[in-house]
């Protein structure tokens, strides 16, 4: 029995759940994902694209994000930050996940302070 738990949230407890990770296997898992390659998982309602930014040494870290989709920034309380973006079911489908997540109208830059940015 854990001694303790920790809230990911969607889609993340999903893919551990379906590939028996726990949450540092996930995370290492996580960082051989970028923006120009993302990992792209479906559910019913939504479709989602994951990628690890690793964090600057100086304590500040840019992090493209779209412009139009929702999206979420996590650290991962060691090294970088998870960025997931959530897209309405299907969107993604009729072109490459990495033709969604580079084309440069759709992604503004983000500054982190990785000592306060850690929060999920």
């Amino acid at each position: 029995m854990p001694h303790h738990f920790r809230y990911v949230g969607l889609p993340h407890s999903l893919i551990m759940y379906e590939n028996n990770y726990c949450l540092e296997e996930y995370l290492d898992y996580l960082k051989s994902y970028t923006i120009d390659q993302p990992l792209t998982y479906t559910t019913d309602d939504a479709s989602y694209e994951i990628y690890y930014y690793a964090a600057n040494s100086n304590g500040e870290t840019e992090v493209k994000i779209p412009k139009k989709d929702s999206y979420s920034i996590s650290g991962n309380n060691t090294d970088g930050f998870i960025i997931t973006v959530q897209k309405s079911a299907g969107e993604i489908s009729g072109e490459t996940a990495t033709d969604a997540a580079t084309q440069d109208d759709n992604a503004d830059a983000a500054t982190g302070d990785t000592t306060t940015s850690n929060e999920d």
